[in-house]
């Protein structure tokens, strides 16, 4: 297949690939863990009844709290962001939309839950929170896929007797 650079070669540039699709995943999530945004942590400690949520997400909180009771505890799992920029008859509209994702335990609930707090901010001045329950398969898929292409790939390298590649016949 690659015939220039062989087997081992091959092993190594899929090695340094599930490298990078590993920091493409987890980097963001070190980074929200290490540098919290102030909103996200003000919804979480109201949840918890230690504090008050920013204006805009307070019916949000109060609608988790009556349905779920207070939060026990959470753990952050993943973060997502994006900025999206509309163009309507000359007028330019941008929207920042964060969202991050916990494992949350209520006192209501017997499991824990993926607790999604999502933020929309259109044109630096409209905010809007929701905050809502998510499948936590997705949440496994997002984080192992990348985890398992990185063990394979380092078990490939590290074998002794290269797995061999097939390459189609001509």
């Amino acid at each position: 297949m690659f015939p220039i650079l062989g087997r081992r070669g091959f092993c190594i540039i899929l090695l340094v690939i599930s490298s990078l699709w590993v920091s493409d995943v987890f980097l963001p999530i070190l980074y929200a863990v290490a540098f919290p945004a102030a909103d996200f942590r003000e919804i979480v400690q109201a949840l918890e009844l230690r504090g008050t949520s920013p204006p805009e997400a307070t019916i949000a909180v109060q609608r988790v709290i009556a349905a779920a009771g207070p939060l026990r505890r959470a753990a952050l799992v993943s973060t997502y962001s994006k900025v999206g920029v509309t163009l309507q008859l000359g007028a330019k509209h941008q929207t920042k939309r964060t969202q991050e994702g916990y494992i949350a335990w209520f006192e209501n609930r017997h499991k824990p839950i993926l607790l999604l707090i999502e933020h929309t901010q259109i044109d630096n001045s409209v905010k809007t929170y929701e905050i809502g329950e998510g499948e936590p398969t997705s949440v496994i898929r997002a984080l192992g896929f990348p985890l398992l292409a990185l063990a394979i790939s380092a078990y490939m390298v590290r074998r002794k007797k290269p797995i061999a590649v097939i390459s189609p016949t001509i």
